[in-house]
């Protein structure tokens, strides 16, 4: 995941070293902005049924989607508000004694809030946010295991799932940006009864994971 971010940064920069130099004023970054972003996840599950052991195990995948984000240009300082949803292929599953599970995150939409300072064409923030993600779970004694959808939104014991992250964004000269960032991601928590399979058998479903995000989007206004 280090030289991940380490690649994804280095390109950015490249990038922006190609690009024309920003003026003395710096760039506007007033604006409301459209976007596509990609990411990769790793991270883990961890499940715990009523009456068997507690269960860790790996997940990881790709995330593809938009974003909406109006950003406010102070001078140096900017602040901004956004949206971004993203369908996942993120998956995991583990298989034991008694009991196997496995994990899919369908989708996460995420409300976030980003402050940062601007040097000439670069941003360089941080961010936080609220996530609701959906996800398909599977558990119950291997070989006779229940499947259920849910939504972590409300989550049972820490409220939303959320996020904190670190990035940075080069404007090319114009309306068009890139961006990559870091977030640590808790997706969420719920205590869930997967049945009919397996009636009464509650399972308590937390996850969270690290994520490498890029992308890019077009500025409107400012």
């Amino acid at each position: 995941m280090k030289s991940a971010l380490r690649a994804a940064v280095a390109a950015v920069m490249a990038i922006s070293a190609s690009s024309a130099v920003a003026d003395d004023a710096g760039h506007e970054w007033t604006g409301f902005r459209l976007g596509i972003t990609g990411a990769g996840l790793i991270g883990h599950v961890t499940d715990i049924p009523d009456g068997a052991p507690t269960a860790t195990f790996g997940i990881a995948g790709g995330m593809l989607g938009a974003i909406a984000r109006f950003d406010y240009d102070f001078g140096r300082f900017v602040a901004g508000l956004g949206i971004d949803w993203t369908y996942s292929s993120v998956a995991g599953s583990y298989v034991g004694t008694p009991n196997s599970g496995a994990f899919h995150l369908d989708r996460t939409s995420t409300v976030l809030f980003r402050a940062g300072i601007g040097m000439g064409a670069n941003l360089f923030y941080v961010q936080t946010g609220f996530n609701f993600s959906r996800v398909t779970l599977s558990g119950g004694p291997t070989g006779s295991q229940d499947t259920d959808t849910i939504t972590f939104h409300s989550g049972f014991r820490r409220g939303y799932g959320r996020h904190f992250g670190v990035g940075m964004e080069h404007a090319f000269g114009g309306a068009l940006s890139a961006f990559v960032e870091y977030r640590f991601v808790f997706l969420g928590d719920e205590l869930v009864d997967l049945g009919p399979t397996n009636p009464g058998t509650a399972h308590f479903v937390a996850a969270s994971g690290q994520t490498i995000r890029t992308g890019f989007s077009f500025r409107f206004g400012g």
